[in-house]
């Protein structure tokens, strides 16, 4: 290696260790991004001419990296024109769509122009290494006069900027980056057109070492005068411009003087629509006004007060007002920093909470069970109809008692030991017999109860679920009747969770009662244990209830789904193992039920489990989710039909769906004419 090669390797790492410094040091500026590009380009170009310049190279393998090199050097007038109009703050310009070809097509045209042997013919080996010949024809000319314009156009725009900005800083940038620029464009001038014009050819062509004193322009404008570095000022602005929230600035008067971007999108407005105009266009509420203004004269804080915000097109939008006086130097009042913030997704949610609340305690009160909750102090925090029916007494009298003021003492004091015992280890506590007193008669239960935990895992409470076994207690004959009623109860539970969910989705009306056939069937003929077949019944009769969470209108919406609404469609196994985690079904129903969305290879949902990582039962509720679904009528799309269903299954057979279940249900299908009833 001889010493222009040095002398190029060199030049690649500091053009390399530029480019690293100024994308670590904002990545996000759009500036940084152009600038380091366009020294990605120059390392390039230096990085080639390593072997360009190495004379023990064959020729081929010169003409090789040289058009290589063409991608740095090619470039090199399109990336400086952007970096100008970037730098000069030429934002009209660069949101035209046009803008972006027109700089970056030449460029491309001139690297493949020099691929295909268009630009330099031969190489020539000079002592110091091999030398591109340029060709005569009429594309080097072209080339000549893209790499002039681009250039010329670029320092005028630095030059014109310098003169107009009234920033002092920015003047010094713009004349510092001007200079560098004129001195590496003479400098290639002189060494690319002047010298050869004189047949001057004892020099190397150096191209990409000329343009280190850009290189070190732009150094200088960064150490000196803070290019490409933010500053508060800026930060600030830039904070501004695009927080979420709405600011308003409005003048002593209450009239608006400025506004951010959040402001004109939430309004509808334009700039020049709301300036001067009161804030009352915004806030229609009596004597708004005249109470904002108060406020700041008495300096006291507008701090998270609701109001409806009215936009051009008059809706009303709820929002949360904060406001706060600006005082200028003598202590009055300069203005009023308004700040305004959205809640309509907070108000949704907080409506789509409710109905949820309303929703559980339509199933609660559908539950032949008795369920309640209680906090730590024993207080009945809610109540279904089945306790309320069974004390004669309405929900809304319960709520808010103690045990002490619903049972009798004895009766009472044994409930509390048992609540108290569950809070203080965080255990349940199963099959707790106890008798409780009614206007008709003593009752016998038999009671699971569960200690609530919040977010943080701290016990909140007990959750009680009891079932009336006073016929069991009275004779053994009877105990063994109940337990089939028992059951009966707990399919009952399931069916009524069932309805309950088409009810919400009524699109999809039996499709639960379906997929169980389906699941039934494939796990009797896989000879799978009657524990395990019963646990796929009773999960697959309600393995949608976590739709219960979501909103009708994306379970009905008759249109494609968007990305966040099949995203929150995806919450649905994890709201329903979360109703369901607590309450022992004597199988893994809520596991199974959390776990029928993921698939084999990993591509399923919500924990992306693969293979045998999936529970059996979930691996084949899956496939007969899936067949029921495309061989049934959805909003957004008709029925695709059962032949449809089992081809997607058997293409994806060990792929999305697991495949002894996949050929068994083909086998049920295809051999044993299985249908749906």
């Amino acid at each position: 290696m001889n010493i222009l090669s040095f002398l190029h390797f060199f030049v690649f790492l500091f053009y390399s260790c530029l480019l690293i410094f100024l994308l670590w040091k904002d990545p996000k500026s759009l500036l940084n991004r152009a600038c380091a590009a366009f020294f990605a380009c120059l390392a390039l170009w230096s990085f080639t001419y390593i072997f360009v310049h190495n004379f023990n190279l064959s020729k081929d393998t010169a003409r090789l990296f040289d058009n290589i090199s063409s991608i740095g050097w090619a470039s090199f007038g399109s990336f400086f024109l952007w970096f100008s109009l970037i730098f000069t703050e030429q934002k009209k310009i660069l949101k035209t769509k046009i803008i972006s070809p027109l700089i970056f097509i030449p460029s491309l045209l001139f690297i493949c122009t020099q691929w295909a042997g268009l630009l330099t013919t031969d190489y020539i080996k000079r002592p110091w290494g091999w030398e591109a010949a340029w060709s005569s024809s009429i594309w080097w000319y072209f080339y000549f006069y893209y790499y002039l314009l681009f250039t010329a156009i670029g320092l005028y725009l630095i030059l014109n900027f310098r003169r107009k900005t009234k920033e002092p800083i920015k003047k010094k940038q713009a004349g510092v980056i001007f200079i560098a620029t004129l001195i590496t464009f003479s400098l290639g001038i002189l060494a690319e057109v002047i010298l050869p014009g004189l047949h001057i050819h004892d020099l190397p062509i150096l191209g990409d070492v000329n343009t280190l004193s850009w290189a070190f322009g732009i150094v200088f404008a960064i150490a000196k005068y803070k290019l490409m570095i933010i500053t508060p000022a800026a930060a600030a602005e830039n904070i501004i411009s695009t927080m979420a929230d709405s600011l308003i600035l409005l003048d002593r008067e209450g009239n608006i003087v400025n506004v951010n971007k959040a402001t004109l999108y939430l309004s509808g407005y334009g700039n020049s629509e709301l300036e001067g105009k009161s804030v009352e266009l915004f806030f229609r509420e009596k004597d708004f006004k005249s109470t904002l203004l108060n406020k700041a004269i008495k300096r006291e804080i507008i701090r998270n007060d609701e109001f409806s915000f009215k936009t051009k097109t008059g809706d009303n939008i709820p929002v949360i007002f904060t406001s706060s006086a600006m005082m200028d130097e003598a202590g009055g009042i300069a203005g009023i920093v308004c700040i305004v913030k959205d809640i309509t997704e907070r108000k949704l949610a907080d409506e789509n909470v409710k109905n949820a609340k309303d929703e559980l305690q339509m199933i609660l009160d559908s539950v032949p069970a008795i369920i309640f909750y209680k906090d730590i102090e024993g207080r009945f925090i809610r109540v279904n109809k089945t306790l309320a029916n069974s004390l004669q007494v309405p929900i809304k009298d319960i709520v808010g008692k103690t045990t002490e003021a619903l049972f009798p003492k004895e009766q009472a004091e044994n409930m509390r030991k048992d609540d108290r015992e569950v809070i203080v280890s965080g255990k349940p506590k199963r099959d707790i017999i106890e008798p409780y007193d009614t206007p008709g008669g003593t009752r016998w239960t038999i009671t699971d109860k569960i200690p609530y935990q919040d977010k943080e895992g701290k016990v909140t409470g007990v959750i009680s679920l009891s079932k009336d076994i006073t016929v069991q207690k009275q004779s053994e004959e009877e105990l063994k009747q109940s337990h089939q009623r028992l059951k009966k109860s707990m399919d009952a539970t399931l069916d009524t969770m069932s309805k309950i969910i088409e009810t919400k989705d009524p699109y999809t009306s039996g499709h639960q009662h379906r997929v169980c056939q389906l699941a039934i069937r494939i796990a009797q003929e896989m000879t799978l244990p009657e524990d395990k077949i019963e646990g796929i019944r009773i999960a697959s009769l309600i393995h949608d209830i976590g739709k219960i969470g979501l909103p009708t209108e994306i379970l009905s919406k008759p249109t494609k789904l968007s990305d966040i609404e099949f995203s929150l469609i995806k919450e649905h196994s994890q709201i329903g193992y979360n109703i369901l985690k607590s309450i022992d079904f004597s199988y893994p129903v809520a596991q199974i039920i959390l776990q029928h969305h993921e698939r084999p290879n990993g591509s399923g949902y919500p924990n992306n489990l693969k293979g045998d990582k999936i529970l059996l039962e979930a691996r084949i509720i899956g496939v007969a989710d899936v067949v029921e679904a495309m061989s049934s009528y959805r909003p957004y799309r008709p029925a695709l039909g059962i032949d449809k269903a089992l081809e997607e299954i058997f293409q994806n057979k060990g792929i999305l769906y697991d495949p002894k279940a996949v050929d068994v249900c083909l086998k049920l299908f295809k051999e044993k004419g299985f249908k749906f009833e």
